[in-house]
């Protein structure tokens, strides 16, 4: 990361695709790990516009965490996420500085026949939302589902 100026980037988008080996579930999680906390090791002060596209991977409640915390200025989100990811929004990450000037908020959940076989927790990721929601009043909110199947 020492290439990019982090303080410089005002759009940021980012894509990681897992594999289709159900065996690598493994492999594939601690290698998204290790993007996340290099890409994020410094916090993206001046990003507005961020996007963040994820196949096959589920990641976890603090990597998503580390993330947003790590975009104190995002105007607006555009994610999407495969529908067993363990994304979960919470009012612990506004405190922690996330999603302060958030106007927009674009989810979208895909499901794809060849995810991992981990427990489907899209479900909960929508209540969280739906809950979170609540918090942020002034954020323009959408889930929509797609099908890759």
């Amino acid at each position: 990361m020492a290439l990019v100026d982090t303080q410089k980037l005002t759009r940021l988008s980012l894509s990681f695709k897992g594999d289709d080996y159900p065996n690598h579930f493994n492999d594939v999680e601690s290698n998204f790990r290790k993007w996340v906390d290099a890409l994020f090791a410094k916090a993206f002060t001046n990003v507005e516009k961020f996007s963040l596209s994820i196949e096959r991977i589920c990641g976890s409640y603090l990597l998503f965490q580390h993330v947003f915390t790590s975009l104190p200025n995002v105007r607006d989100i555009s994610l999407t996420v495969p529908h067993n990811s363990q994304i979960q929004f919470s009012g612990d990450w506004m405190r922690d500085g996330a999603f302060r000037r958030l106007r927009s908020l674009q989810v979208e959940l895909a499901f794809h026949s060849s995810l991992s076989p981990t427990p489907c927790t899209g479900r909960e990721a929508v209540k969280s939302l739906k809950r979170w929601r609540c918090e942020i009043r002034r954020s323009l909110f959408r889930v929509t589902r797609r099908s890759s199947c």
